[in-house]
């Protein structure tokens, strides 16, 4: 928006209007706005074209934003609680279904950001066990003479009882 164009807020009408939503385009002062963080939905595989900007407007935000927020932080909690089976010599894993197609992680950070990755995957197919876990990283020269590790991870997600869960926790 050029400094000439006297345009209001969408919002709450004050003249000091200096940026727009992504989606509908209103424009809308410093205090109105809605902003959203690109790390927030760092787990995306593929973000909807919806939630590409950085500023929305109240109601764009209520009606576009705010669900899918509010289903990748469900998901998110269901990844948290995600079993882990690391090591898959123990009797506890050979009797897991392991018919569903291993995931992958790539382009994580380290191994925690790769396990909490795999369980996301996992989670969001309602799957709440991760079985024949790998994980591995790389060296990386990056430009500038530094390097830094790079890892990626599979597993095989698996659906077992909760209750089995809880009886077998304390092995």
């Amino acid at each position: 928006m050029s400094s000439e164009e006297k345009v209001g807020c969408a919002s709450c009408n004050k003249p000091k209007a200096t940026t727009a939503c992504g989606l509908c385009q209103a424009a809308l002062c410093r205090k109105c706005v809605q902003f959203l963080d690109p790390e927030t939905l760092r787990y995306f595989d593929v973000k909807p074209a919806d939630l590409l900007h950085g500023n929305y407007c109240g109601p764009c935000f209520v009606t576009k934003v705010s669900p899918v927020l509010a289903d990748y932080e469900e998901v998110m909690d269901r990844a948290r609680g995600v079993v882990v089976f690391m090591n898959n010599k123990g009797e506890e894993t050979r009797l897991m279904n392991r018919s569903a197609k291993p995931i992958r992680a790539d382009d994580c950070f380290d191994e925690e950001e790769t396990l909490l990755r795999l369980a996301y995957l996992a989670a969001r197919e309602k799957f709440n066990v991760l079985v024949d876990v790998h994980v591995q990283s790389k060296i990386v020269r990056r430009q500038g003479g530094y390097q830094t590790s790079e890892f990626w991870g599979t597993a095989v997600p698996s659906k077992v009882d909760p209750q089995w869960l809880k009886r077998t926790e304390g092995r």
